[in-house]
């Protein structure tokens, strides 16, 4: 029962994120882009500019976030009231955390597409470009959650686990009845 609770509360927050997320998206996005105006000239000596309309598709792209999953992870987890500030500071460094990843998805992915790198250097940068992209957006979220709420949510899924199963002593004739007498009637019964 706890974990259909756990479900609603996460799909709830899911839903609410992503409509607060819509608007704020592009802005995200804007966010995510300032850093390689000015990381290209510092790294590459390119210059780089960006078409940061709030209308641009490019900012369109920022729906597809991990930031959205991870926030609703967080909130679903149960154990708020007893730890609220240590979860704060959990969801600020994964925000940071997915921030960091965001903005190398975006250098690597520029960089390759628009500055024109070398063969070389497309050949070690492009599979790196493509496993950040995957991990950022599909696991990122569920391994930062797993390793920030590990303890509570170990308390929590060994409470709502069933226990063993009973270790009640065989009766002769069923429950109600007396308990075996002889040591060759229990082995007879046992095989």
């Amino acid at each position: 029962m706890r974990v259909w609770a756990f479900l609603l509360r996460f799909v709830l927050a899911l839903t609410a994120l992503f409509l607060l997320w819509i608007p704020l998206g592009p802005y995200y996005t804007v966010a995510t882009l300032w850093p390689l105006t000015w990381l290209f000239p510092w790294f590459l000596g390119v210059k780089i500019s960006f078409n940061l309309s709030p209308a641009s598709e490019s900012l369109w792209e920022s729906a597809f976030t991990n930031i959205v999953p991870f926030l609703a992870l967080m909130a679903a987890t149960p154990g708020w009231k007893a730890r609220w500030k240590k979860r704060l500071w959990q969801i600020l460094l994964g925000l940071v955390v997915l921030y960091f990843l965001r903005v190398v998805d975006h250098f690597l992915g520029y960089w390759l597409t628009k500055v024109g790198a070398t063969d070389a250097q497309i050949a070690v940068a492009e599979p790196l470009l493509y496993f950040l992209i995957q991990l950022g957006k599909i696991l990122f979220p569920l391994l930062l959650w797993l390793i920030f709420c590990w303890s509570d949510l170990q308390s929590w899924w060994s409470s709502t686990a069933p226990g063993p199963p009973s270790t009640a002593r065989k009766t002769r004739g069923g429950p109600g009845r007396a308990p075996f007498k002889t040591s060759k009637e229990r082995k007879t019964l046992e095989k």
